[in-house]
Formats: C-alpha cells, sequence, structure tokens
C-alpha cells in the first residue's frame, strides 16, 4: 500500500524538482526528503528522479505517478475544507502569502487584530518571490497573498483587491551623485552597477528592466542578479549599485536610500488575491481590513510590454 506521507512529499518534490525547496515547503529536513523518496522508490521498484547536479528530473515513471496524484494533492486543503464545511467544524484557518516589500508590515497588525477578535482562528504566513505567489494561491497553498503586478489582470479563477499603483523608480544611497536631484532620467544611470531580481525567481521584472534599458538605447556597465529585493536593498546600503525597483519596496529600513522618479508610464500595482471560489470568511474579513488601510485613487492605466 502507498504511503501517503511519501506520496505528499514526492508531490512536493515534483513540483518544485528541488530538495531544499521541497524541505522548505514541508518543514522538515532536505536529509529526510531525500530518505523518503530513497524509500519510495525502493517500494516502487522504480526511479524517479534523475538527480543531476544542478537539478532533478522527472523519469517516465516519475511523471506518470505526479499525473495520477496531482488531482487530489493540487485539491488537498479545498477537500478538507469542504470536509469540515459539511461536518459543521468549520475550522477556521487563514494563510497568508506576501512578498517582500514595505506594505507586508502592515500585516502583523491585521494578524494580531483576527487573532484577538477570535481566539479559534489560526493564521500562518509565508513570504514569496515575483513568480512563486500567483501559484501559490491557485495550488491552494495559500487563501490569500498581498502581490505586486505589472500588466493586466489575468486570472480567471482569482478575485483580486487593487490597493496602490505606482510606477517603478531609481533606488540610490544618499551618497549617489543623483541622490539629490530633483529630476533624473534613466540614461543618467547607464554608467552604474545596476542590482536585479533574477529571471529565475521574478521573470517578469527581470524582463521589464531589460526592456526599459534597450527602449532607453543602452546596456548598463556592470549588471548583478539576486533573489530578493531586500537583498538589493542591503547592497544598495553597501554602495555596491543602484536598482530599479518598484516605489513598494521597503526601502524604509534604511534611512540612507532615495527613491528617485524617473519618466516613466507603466505601473505596478499593490493586490490582494484570492480564489474566486473560495468560501473561507476569514479572507473577506482580511481584505477589508487591508482595504482600510490604503485610500490612494488613481486611474488605472494601460500598460503593455
Amino acid at each position: 500500500m502507498l504511503n501517503y506521507n511519501k506520496l505528499k512529499i514526492f508531490f512536493t518534490v515534483a513540483q518544485t524538482l528541488n530538495f531544499t525547496r521541497a524541505s522548505e515547503e514541508l518543514f522538515i529536513s532536505q536529509s529526510a526528503v531525500s530518505r523518503h523518496m530513497k524509500e519510495l522508490e525502493e517500494e516502487l521498484g522504480a526511479v524517479l528522479f534523475i538527480r543531476t547536479n544542478r537539478d532533478l528530473i522527472l523519469t517516465e515513471a516519475g511523471r506518470v505517478l505526479y499525473q495520477e496524484i496531482t488531482p487530489f494533492y493540487s485539491r488537498e486543503e479545498e477537500i478538507l475544507r469542504k470536509v469540515y464545511d459539511a461536518a459543521g467544524t468549520g475550522q477556521k484557518e487563514l494563510r497568508i502569502g506576501f512578498m517582500g516589500i514595505q506594505q507586508a508590515f502592515h500585516i502583523p497588525a491585521i494578524v494580531n487584530n483576527m487573532l484577538l477578535t477570535d481566539a479559534n482562528l489560526s493564521i500562518r504566513m509565508k513570504r514569496y518571490n515575483w513568480d512563486e505567489i500567483k501559484p501559490a494561491v491557485e495550488n491552494y497553498k495559500i487563501d490569500v497573498a498581498l502581490r505586486l503586478r505589472m500588466g493586466s489582470f489575468d486570472a480567471s479563477q482569482l478575485d483580486h483587491q487593487i490597493l496602490d499603483a505606482a510606477p517603478p523608480a531609481i533606488v540610490t544611497s544618499d551618497r549617489h551623485p543623483a541622490a539629490s536631484k530633483e529630476s533624473v532620467c534613466l540614461e543618467d544611470f547607464k554608467n552604474d552597477h545596476f542590482l536585479m531580481l533574477s529571471e529565475t525567481d521574478s521573470a517578469l521584472p527581470n524582463s521589464f528592466t531589460h526592456m526599459l534599458f534597450k527602449k532607453h538605447g543602452f546596456q548598463p556597465r556592470k549588471l548583478s542578479v539576486y533573489d530578493q529585493p531586500e537583498t538589493i536593498l542591503m547592497m544598495i546600503h553597501s554602495d555596491a549599485g543602484i536598482s530599479l525597483l518598484s516605489r513598494f519596496a521597503a526601502t524604509d529600513q534604511f534611512p540612507d536610500l532615495r527613491v528617485l522618479d524617473i519618466s516613466i508610464p507603466d505601473m505596478i500595482y499593490l493586490e490582494l488575491i484570492w480564489r474566486r471560489s473560495d468560501s473561507n470568511p476569514m479572507i473577506r474579513q482580511f481584505v477589508e481590513q487591508m482595504k482600510e488601510l490604503f485610500t490612494s485613487a488613481y486611474q488605472v492605466p494601460t500598460f503593455s510590454l
């Protein structure tokens, strides 16, 4: 008989194709993940992964197993919630995802208020990068997410609430020669060392930044990529370079950073997203409390890459 726990671990590994990421999502050690996968392969008498120096690759047997169990595991949380609702137990839980932005620091106060209001409520929070957060909502890993978006809203299965919008900006330290200027152009920084989000974790802002370089007719003297905006802000604070980031970046964590407006019409949206079919009342409560914090009025512009 197949072991539920091992299949769940296999499902997570097959999704991430990375033992380290799978262990982080499952809150178990990487060695435990590797051991369970080896035991599952021995029980099935089939190799499920090809292990390379960098990646995992599903074998044909691994792909078949993944395809067969995905309909259940991808809907596991939804199934459990429906069972709880039908049984009248109605477990109260809210799983919140967020990106590494300044506005995420509002979440703890709202969570505290919700917990004080309902002692039976359980709340979990997790940080995600650009490309991870929308699939996390769609795949029932989290219930609601605070994210940044570029372009039009294109998720037919999701609802959203826009909280604010702003164009991207240049972030420098206050020791940069341009830090005191009233207005700057992107071309002013063509000789600077640009720090960017990586294509692996944040494909859209990475490609958008490269598009802007091309549009403005230059390639920066030097480029370095990082997987998280917090790391980029630390590097800017260390005078290691500058970056093109959203105005929602957590620049307040470093008082010596300066955010400089540049002439770019494209907007970045700060929004909450959740599954339209989700009946969890805690989602609406969280959304309403977040809405109260944001009063910015704007017209939604047209965006194109």
